[in-house]
């Protein structure tokens, strides 16, 4: 029962940690279309929040930069 019992745990606390972590991956290669799905209250769920709203704010910078790099700041044109 202690053997299942520390499995359980185990995976609670890793499966999380490693959706973390492919999430990371996928914003470091510039993949902001999917949002952490970790559901919980407690500091990883914390943690999967400020990713998701890292990943917001990047993909909306990014979309910046790649306005300003084809467009002038002034009139807005196209270069």
């Amino acid at each position: 029962m202690s053997l299942s019992l520390s499995v359980f745990l185990t995976r609670s606390i890793t499966g999380p940690i490693s959706d973390l972590v492919e999430h990371v991956k996928r914003i470091s290669l510039g993949d902001f279309s999917r949002l952490n799905k970790v559901s919980s209250s407690d500091e990883i769920g914390m943690l999967a929040n400020s990713f998701n709203d890292l990943s917001v704010k990047l993909q909306l910078r990014t979309k910046e930069m790649e306005f300003l790099a084809y467009h002038d700041p002034l009139t807005k044109l196209p270069n």
